[in-house]
């Protein structure tokens, strides 16, 4: 009831997912919402749109803005070498994309207000999939698991 309307619109396009789980509040965004397929860079208008309302609930709804949030980068289970700024990786490529997608995630909601001491990035490439749906395809599946999540973490600390 306290998000903004452009975020529940995300939600009702299946871009994005809101969850609770044991660490806490989770915000799980597809990687098609945020980046082209396989850069780490933010796409210029939705992206920032989205991650602007997403900001503005962290800092705004009480029992939210004091919590710490970790952003999880996670890829999926295919190798795709990626360009960075004239740096290429070749090896290990989902783990890096990964950490650059959460760190490019959390610097952009660090402009947006959200305070830096309670921000922290991790990448997991694709070594903490989603349980698969008995009725997915395997590229459906693969496509859930590019994503990036946003953990409002139940600890303050």
């Amino acid at each position: 009831k306290d998000c903004p309307e452009e975020l529940r619109q995300a939600v009702s396009d299946g871009k994005v997912e809101i969850q609770e789980s044991e660490e806490g509040l989770v915000i799980q965004v597809t990687d098609q919402m945020l980046f082209e397929q396989g850069s780490p860079d933010l796409k210029a208008a939705d992206a920032k749109k989205l991650l602007n309302k997403v900001g503005k609930v962290l800092n705004s709804i009480e029992g939210l803005r004091d919590r710490n949030i970790r952003i999880e980068g996670h890829t999926d289970d295919l190798s795709t070498p990626f360009d960075n700024r004239g740096v290429s990786y070749k090896s290990n490529s989902n783990w890096e994309l990964s950490a650059l997608r959460a760190t490019n995630v959390l610097r952009f909601l660090n402009e947006t207000g959200v305070d830096a001491k309670r921000l922290s990035a991790a990448g997991y490439g694709e070594f903490k999939p989603l349980t698969k749906k008995p009725d997915e395809t395997d590229e459906q599946w693969r496509a859930r698991n590019r994503r990036v999540d946003i953990v409002v973490l139940r600890s303050k600390k």
